[in-house]
């Protein structure tokens, strides 16, 4: 992918609230818009999560800012600071609180606002009164608004017609023929407001259940509140589980190549809840990618991507869990791992970028 005679180079700057690499939508439009223009990617972060990467020909700026109030604002100014001192045909950022600001800071800037997620608060005045003013700000900044699904947007309370829809994607995984004789489960993502014991009490049923199982592992990646990494703890400890769950933590995203490669099934379980329902899992592309056949939760996304050729789908139960597992068991050598990939690979960070991405953001830096 490189840019021809006669087309521009752009000056992109990709703004987002994490250190570089720790969103996956920053990360890989940096990697692949680099191939054909200028990138430079500005990190945002009020906490020091994660392990900064590095990518040849991204330019990497990251500022730490305290928590709260004051550390919002500092965002934002450094975010109008490093605009005004550059050149920047277009900005390309993650939606923050107070964006709107920027309207008479940057009056003549192109930007586009990027919306991944909405506010999960408990409180349901608190949501919908967030999730709001996240609509009304990005609205009155700029007209160039993307999501990654206009159901969500709809819920946020955009119309159609004030969106551009850019999807999410995975990365392919160099995959074998994996064999799946044992059942090594992995998990990868947020601990946070997930539910993940349930899936350890249904591992756990299913164990009882069935004398000659075939589970041999099951791998947990990923941070969360204190409160639900303790459930997990809490779920292993209580049935005994030590010698088959890993709790891993956080992993960096370049570290967690060996353990997908260990692992021959994919669980991607999220509550079936009136918000969950409304975007993508970024992890069931990234099993399929990987060529795994998954357990997941019947979201209405999920619904689109799971067919009996790459895995089962459940409810958001124990029991549900213990079911899936069991069909996956009975169905696992029906499972082929380089077909469930080759199935999946319209859905690739490269395709999703350069056929999607870059044509919205080229086609903005030129009105």
């Amino acid at each position: 992918m490189t840019v021809g005679k006669n087309e521009k180079k752009l000056n992109i700057l990709v703004v987002y609230a994490g250190k570089f690499g720790f969103h996956v939508v920053s990360y890989f439009l940096s990697k692949y818009a680099s191939k054909k223009h200028n990138v430079t990617y500005l990190g945002l972060t009020l906490d020091q999560t994660g392990e900064s990467l590095s990518y040849p020909g991204v330019n990497v700026k990251e500022h730490t800012c305290q928590p709260g109030l004051k550390g919002r604002k500092a965002m934002l100014s450094l975010l109008r600071d490093e605009v005004s001192n550059s050149d920047y045909d277009v900005v390309f950022t993650q939606y923050l609180a107070g964006i709107s600001w920027l309207k008479h800071q940057l009056p003549n800037q192109k930007i586009i606002v990027d919306i991944r997620s909405g506010y999960l608060l408990a409180s349901p005045l608190k949501r919908y009164l967030l999730n709001t003013l996240l609509c009304k700000e990005s609205k009155y900044l700029t007209p160039n608004v993307t999501i990654n699904s206009k159901i969500l947007g709809h819920f946020l309370g955009f119309k159609d017609t004030e969106l551009t829809e850019l999807p999410l994607g995975a990365e392919p995984v160099d995959t074998h023929d994996r064999s799946f004789e044992k059942l090594k489960l992995i998990y990868v993502g947020t601990l946070s407001k997930r539910n993940i014991h349930l899936s350890i009490e249904g591992l756990n049923k299913h164990i009882s259940e069935t004398p000659e199982h075939v589970v041999e592992s099951y791998d947990i990646i990923g941070s969360g509140s204190p409160d639900d990494e303790q459930l997990i703890r809490d779920a292993i400890d209580k049935y005994g589980l030590q010698s088959i769950i890993t709790m891993h933590g956080y992993v960096p995203r370049e570290k967690t190549g060996a353990l997908l490669e260990k692992a021959n099934v994919g669980v991607s379980f999220v509550p079936i809840t009136p918000y969950y329902d409304l975007q993508p899992v970024t992890k069931t592309f990234e099993f399929l990618l990987a060529g795994l056949p998954l357990i997941a939760t019947a979201t209405t996304q999920n619904q689109q991507l799971i067919s009996e050729d790459n895995g089962v789908l459940i409810q958001d139960t124990g029991l549900s869990f213990c079911e899936g597992l069991k069909k996956v068991s009975d169905l696992r050598k029906s499972y082929n791992s380089k077909k469930i990939q080759e199935q999946s690979l319209k859905h690739s960070w490269e395709r999703v970028i350069t056929e999607q991405y870059l044509p919205y953001i080229e086609k903005v830096s030129s009105v």
